[in-house]
């Protein structure tokens, strides 16, 4: 989160926080796929839904990252997931403030 606060607002930091934690909490329960048709999409199929989100842009349709234009507990689950390189919550994604 210290990366996060450096350009960002105390009130954003505590949402991407909350995020997070989520994220971690649901790891397991979450089950990810590419989408066939679209190799920039990947679904993540939770418990009673399911999102898509953009590996591109890492944006996601569901109503946090819809909301609030910030990185979601989708797209950092994921991210954990698939151990990519770099910061599990895509920095791009949130906007100087």
């Amino acid at each position: 989160m210290v990366a996060v606060l450096r350009f960002t607002t105390h009130f954003v930091a505590q949402h991407i926080e909350q995020q997070y934690a989520v994220a971690l909490d649901k790891l397991t329960l979450y089950k990810f796929a590419s989408d066939p048709g679209a190799p920039c999409l990947v679904s993540v199929r939770g418990l009673t839904a399911v999102h898509k989100l953009g590996v591109d842009d890492w944006g996601c349709n569901c109503e946090f990252a819809s909301a609030m234009l910030l990185p979601c507990r989708h797209v950092i689950a994921y991210r954990i997931h698939a151990k990519l390189p770099g910061p599990v919550i895509p920095l791009s994604r949130i906007d100087r403030r």
